[in-house]
């Protein structure tokens, strides 16, 4: 099934259809919409927004009574504007009226500047956000697959894995070749998906060819 076609993804654009900024589709669902189809199991379906629009949110999702959640502490708190959201530690999720057939959604926030999306990982790696939207054939909006992979590579979960292995054949030598150096830290390289992007480069591995 094509993801446009899943019974989750209809109530994500009513959810949505009143926030006019920048929101993608994210995690897992996002490689989903990359192959064309749903390949695995979600629980969740992860929604990317930036931080620098927490009040517009709470305005907009104000009917659904959005609750931020402290991954850390599992501390609970009304989204209210003037909050200062942590992009990679605190998300959101909805508590009421949502549209009918909505499975759990979690808001997740990012970092940016008046024109780059940043990554709250050290802040150093940079992404212009006028290129970080893929759109599927009926207009859905999903993050470019870099930044999933990106996100993903510092957990390394069985399911990050598995969509990491999905990913690869659909990314260009380009994309494959910007993601490798900042897979993991500096400090910590080589990650472990090293391997499977040098193979897919075309890179010879053998003792030989090194």
């Amino acid at each position: 099934m094509h993801p446009d076609k899943h019974p989750q993804i209809a109530p994500f654009r009513e959810l949505f259809a009143r926030y006019e900024r920048h929101r993608w589709i994210a995690g897992g669902w996002a490689v989903d919409f990359l192959v064309g189809e749903v390949r695995r199991e979600h629980s969740d379906l992860d929604v990317l927004v930036l931080a620098a629009d927490f009040d517009h949110f709470v305005d907009r999702m104000r009917p659904f009574e959005p609750m931020v959640i402290d991954g850390p502490t599992k501390e609970r708190r009304p989204a209210e504007r003037g909050f200062d959201i942590e992009p990679g530690r605190m998300t959101v999720e909805f508590t009421r009226n949502l549209p009918p057939g909505c499975g759990d959604i979690q808001v997740l926030f990012a970092l940016s500047d008046d024109s780059d999306w940043i990554f709250h990982r050290g802040r150093k790696v940079r992404w212009p956000l006028a290129n970080l939207t893929r759109h599927s054939p009926s207009g859905t909006p999903y993050l470019t697959p870099e930044i999933v992979l990106l996100l993903k590579a510092r957990d390394n979960r069985e399911k990050d894995q598995a969509d990491f292995v999905d990913a690869v054949p659909f990314l260009s030598p380009e994309q494959l070749s910007w993601l490798r150096p900042r897979l993991a830290p500096p400090w910590n390289q080589p990650h472990p998906w090293d391997a499977t992007i040098a193979e897919a480069l075309g890179e010879d591995l053998s003792a030989d060819g090194r």
